[in-house]
């Protein structure tokens, strides 16, 4: 079939030349075609080989035009090379239990084969891009490890070191001399000699450093003692010691310490250390139980003015002089010498529920109206053989956000969560909020040891939401999750639990359960402290819930929604958090997650 001539009028003269040339040739490689068949004329094999060649170099270069066309291959090298930055694993020496303010820049170079064998354009683009080849990882113990091979075409800028404990000398060798290049160091279970050689090594471009498992049994080590001015990041994760000498730049920080027969740094070097970091934004401090908690010798204060994320996470519950646990010494130690801004958001844990009231008076949450957030959490990787409440409150009038972990035991009955229960009805903070979000499964807490227990105790409530287990079936009128809110005929107005309560959502798993929604909120008004809004969270079926429906609307807004995105609540409570506290961007397992939650019940 001849070339199709569709088009040919919008063809330049070159290019209509081109067409006829091609046409011409198709047509006499046909009439060949047709003489041979008939036994007339004669070729010779060599002039058609030729003409076979030249058949095939012509298609090659014509794929190669059309190819250079196509869409993908019009865009500019810098932009594919941004695409091609991003088809590369995180190495998984160097994600694995890394916060995630590290570059996250360590790539799996093994990933880029596919590209380089895709095409020329791209094997040119990718081998001529030196960001994508600026990785050194080196655990093999081998004599020529596997960035030799790939090295050389990363001539300038920057390089990230992934060194672990069979680094080979060559490696650190390189580390000296290509130092005025390194942005991002990663160390880990290397011995105490190649550790000194690797942080006394002048890096002055360095931004990340990460030091894992290094256990030397000193209380400070000098870490790139001619300093680093451009340093921001810096965790030291199962370590026993803190550096000798802070670093002005530096902005996010982790110090996590384990159990070890070593002696450990203690209070008075992390606080120095501390008052050398006036720029941190985010410090999460783990383990620090294990650190000697002794203040021998430190006069003064640390000011951190510039901190925005507090986190203290404590694993064991171990007694210190005085009878205070461990977790409260730590607390009291740091928030007595540390002075960090009003607004940063903060989180402590693993608490005890008998601590609670101690250390909302320790982070100085303890006057004007707060809003609480209650569930159960089970994703928590440090805490073991215990259920986890986590509890979110914030004081909007003070700009106080701060989250506990707080660990109950786990019991033979499920259902008993008496010390929690107890511990927040004797909290003065809690018996005083405007606001309370009770998320599934902590619903419990409203009706252990008894219903009595903690709504009757809240006088200053405004707005209740209760959010339930959907794959329970449970009656609301059974378990008497509300009972205290009831108001029969005889009560007095001033025995009425939660007085000034004015909006009250709950799920209501069955039918009956949004019949004694309906009981309760005319029990109310009969007692003279309406309900102005009342949320169902499910559609009522039953004709006499209808028909209750329709008489309450006299006295209130009911509003029959699925979920609590649409009824609004849910973007009025995140209309209250901090652009901090919503912040997806610095999420870090297991040291921060962001408030920001999913409203169909699936807890971040």
């Amino acid at each position: 079939m001849p070339p199709k001539t569709t088009g040919t009028a919008e063809l330049t003269l070159p290019t209509l030349g081109t067409m006829n040339l091609a046409r011409a040739f198709h047509e006499q490689v046909q009439s060949l075609r047709s003489s041979s068949r008939l036994g007339k004329g004669e070729m010779h094999v060599e002039t058609l080989e030729d003409l076979y060649n030249l058949a095939e170099n012509s298609s090659i270069a014509l794929r190669e035009l059309v190819n250079g066309y196509r869409p993908i291959n019009r865009l500019p090298q810098e932009l594919l090379a941004a695409i091609f930055s991003l088809v590369p694993r995180t190495h998984p020496f160097a994600r694995d239990g890394l916060p995630t303010f590290s570059s996250n820049k360590m790539l799996q170079v093994s990933d880029l084969l596919p590209i380089v064998a895709t095409c020329r354009r791209w094997r040119e683009v990718a081998l001529a891009t030196p960001s994508l080849w600026s990785m050194i990882m080196d655990d093999s113990n081998q004599q020529a490890p596997i960035y030799t091979h790939y090295l050389h075409r990363c001539t300038r800028g920057p390089l990230r070191f992934l060194l672990g404990p069979r680094a080979s000398p060559r490696t650190i060798l390189l580390l000296s001399e290509q130092g005025h290049r390194v942005q991002e160091v990663i160390v880990q279970l290397v011995s105490f000699s190649t550790f000194t050689t690797i942080v006394s090594t002048p890096l002055p471009d360095l931004r990340h450093c990460t030091i894992r498992n290094c256990l030397y049994g000193v209380r400070t080590a000098p870490v790139f003692p001619s300093g680093c001015p451009s340093l921001k990041t810096l965790s030291l994760q199962a370590v026993d010691f803190v550096p000798s000498s802070g670093f002005p730049s530096l902005t996010h920080l982790i110090i996590s310490s384990r159990p070890t027969t070593n002696p450990t740094f203690n209070m008075c070097h992390l606080f120095t250390f501390l008052s050398e970091c006036p720029s941190l934004t985010t410090l999460y401090l783990d383990g620090l139980e294990h650190a000697d908690m002794s203040l021998e010798g430190w006069q003064g204060s640390v000011t951190l003015q510039n901190l925005q994320r507090l986190v203290l996470l404590t694993r064991y519950p171990h007694e210190y002089p005085g009878g205070a646990t461990g977790d409260l010494y730590v607390y009291r130690a740091f928030f007595t010498h540390v002075l960090i801004s009003s607004t940063c958001v903060i989180r402590l844990g693993e608490l005890r529920p008998r601590e609670l009231s101690t250390c909302l008076d320790l982070v100085g949450l303890t006057d004007g109206p707060t809003a609480w957030r209650i569930y159960p959490d089970k994703k928590f990787t440090y805490v073991q053989h215990y259920n986890v409440y986590c509890i979110q409150v914030f004081n909007i009038t003070q700009s106080r956000y701060l989250q506990l972990d707080v660990a109950t035991p786990f019991q033979v009955n499920p259902e008993d969560n008496l010390d929690l229960s107890a511990a927040l009805a004797q909290s003065s903070v809690f018996v005083n909020a405007r606001g309370v979000w009770i998320a599934a499964e902590a619903e419990r807490l409203l009706r252990t040891p008894s219903p009595d227990t903690l709504l009757p105790r809240m006088s200053q409530l405004e707005s209740l939401i209760v959010c339930r287990d959907w794959s329970r079936k449970a009656n609301l009128r059974e378990r008497k999750t509300l009972k205290a809110l009831e108001a029969p005929g005889d009560t007095a107005s001033e025995d009425l639990a939660c007085p000034r309560l004015s909006t009250l959502r709950v799920d209501c798993l069955t039918d009956e359960d949004a019949v004694y929604m309906l009981q309760l909120a005319f029990s109310r008004a009969a007692a003279g402290h309406p309900l102005t809004r009342v949320i169902l969270g499910r559609g009522i079926q039953t004709m006499s819930a209808l028909g209750m429906l329709h008489q309450y609307d006299g006295a209130g807004d009911v509003v029959r929604t699925g979920d609590v995105r649409s009824d609004g609540l849910w973007d009025h409570w995140m209309s209250q958090l901090s652009p901090v506290c919503l912040d997806e961007s610095e999420d870090c397992a297991p040291y921060w997650r962001s408030w920001r939650w999913d409203p169909w019940g699936k807890t971040r």
